[in-house]
């Protein structure tokens, strides 16, 4: 009975019977013992938070490459997107796609680590130019715009990069605009702002989705910290024209095959055009065609005739109906010829939203 006691006693204690822990496990052991065991414990919740973590950053890098896919953002660009997300927190970092001042924020940041990390195969010119482009590209998007008549027209808050003479470089957004001039907010800081001074030479690059890009030189006529004050300026360069998207279109066209040896004329095949941009276009006809041989491509849209070289890209048949669809790329067209159809695109993209507009 004595002994049950005993037993009960000892239990009650720490569950163990008859001899105390400490008895059982040298005190030494047993205190390295329960530091392991915590150790082991807060590496293993290290790993699975980091592990998920990780997770969490390539989710939302899947995101934004998905969103800057659809927005026809190109490979170095998606990389400048998710860089620049990557530098607020992991879960502010996906707010980039709806939000333009979590991009702006960023921008000042990769600009330093971009200064640091400079490669001599892309110079810094080109990475803040596709600053600006994806930031148009992602919250500015457009199918087509009409090109400027006059640098007046810029919109707000669209961004711009600006270089000296000297080769110093910052990014910054037009907060305002006057007859005068533009006010930019810089995002380099303090250390990129000292370097912009009044009556100082500066060369700027817009870019406007469905249009183009712009550029310009002008004088610097007021410096606060990092706001500037840039002269209007009269005469600007459209250096490159945004790709415009196809438009639906019902063209009948002649496809012309290279004349064969013993053909005193080359054979007509009829077509449809039914989709067009500026660079290629999709057509429709009955007759089988070959990607291995040039194509002339004869048409005439509002009395304007285009001749054109070119080349099979793709296509798709329907045996049912017996027709095939092919995508074709214009290899050799006239500046009058390209310039007409980019006006015509213009016209109808523009044409066809302020009727939707209305």
């Amino acid at each position: 009975m004595n002994d049950f006691n005993e037993f009960v006693r000892e239990l009650s204690k720490g569950f163990v019977s008859y001899k105390t822990l400490t008895e059982m496990i040298p005190l030494p052991v047993l205190i390295l013992l329960i530091l392991f065991i915590i150790i082991a414990g807060v590496v293993v919740y290290l790993r699975v938070s980091i592990r998920r973590q990780q997770e969490q950053i390539e989710g939302n890098a899947e995101r934004i490459r998905i969103k800057g896919m659809q927005r026809g953002l190109t490979k170095f660009q998606m990389q400048i997107l998710v860089r620049i997300a990557e530098i607020r927190n992991v879960a502010e970092s996906t707010s980039i796609l709806t939000d333009p001042e979590t991009y702006e924020k960023g921008v000042g940041a990769y600009l330093v680590q971009a200064r640091q990390m400079e490669d001599k195969n892309i110079p810094l010119e080109s990475v803040c130019r596709d600053i600006v482009m994806t930031h148009e590209k992602l919250y500015h998007h457009s199918d087509v715009r009409k090109p400027l008549a006059s640098m007046a027209e810029i919109e707000v808050n669209r961004l711009a990069y600006l270089m000296t003479d000297d080769g110093y470089f910052d990014i910054g957004k037009v907060v305002d605009k006057g007859g005068r001039g533009f006010s930019i907010q810089q995002f380099g800081g303090v250390k990129a702002s000292g370097k912009f001074l009044p009556e100082t030479q500066v060369r700027c690059y817009m870019w406007r989705s469905g249009d183009g890009g712009y550029a310009f030189g002008a004088p610097i006529v007021k410096s606060e910290g990092a706001q500037l004050e840039i002269a209007m300026p009269e005469q600007f360069e459209r250096v490159e024209a945004d790709i415009l998207p196809f438009i639906d279109v019902n063209v009948p066209c002649t496809i012309v095959p290279p004349p064969g040896p013993d053909e005193d004329k080359p054979l007509q095949l009829d077509g449809l055009i039914f989709k067009l941009d500026e660079n290629e276009a999709v057509i429709r006809t009955n007759e089988k065609l070959q990607f291995n041989i040039p194509y002339s491509l004869e048409f005439k849209m509002d009395e304007f005739r285009i001749k054109t070289a070119s080349r099979i890209m793709r296509d798709i048949y329907f045996k049912d109906r017996t027709v095939y669809y092919y995508n074709v790329r214009f290899t050799e067209i006239s500046n009058a010829a390209k310039t007409f159809i980019r006006n015509y695109i213009i016209e109808r993209r523009t044409t066809a939203g302020a009727s939707q507009a209305g």
